[in-house]
């Protein structure tokens, strides 16, 4: 299993951990995209509009998490809402 070590603040560790596991996140973006594809028949932009409406609820409970999703996005060029679909 893969160990990546990260510190700073939520943003920096975002950062550093999606540059040392950019592979391994397309790798599983790739995976839900056809999953849910095919168990149910939602594109990938619908399901990301889906896991949106979560968004308000992920930063009201857990903004230190949001920004380090928003900081590993950064490297990987996606939208919070990928990820959050996850």
């Amino acid at each position: 299993m893969k160990q990546i070590y990260c510190s700073g603040t939520p943003s920096a560790i975002g950062s550093q951990h999606g540059q040392a596991a950019k592979v391994e996140i397309d790798r599983g973006l790739g995976f839900y995209r056809e999953l849910f594809q095919n168990t149910s028949g939602l594109s990938w932009p619908e399901v990301c509009d889906v896991a949106a409406k979560f968004e308000p609820v992920l930063q009201k409970g857990w903004p230190q998490y949001c920004e380090e999703m928003r900081g590993r996005l950064a490297r990987q060029l996606l939208s919070l809402r990928s990820l959050s679909s996850l």
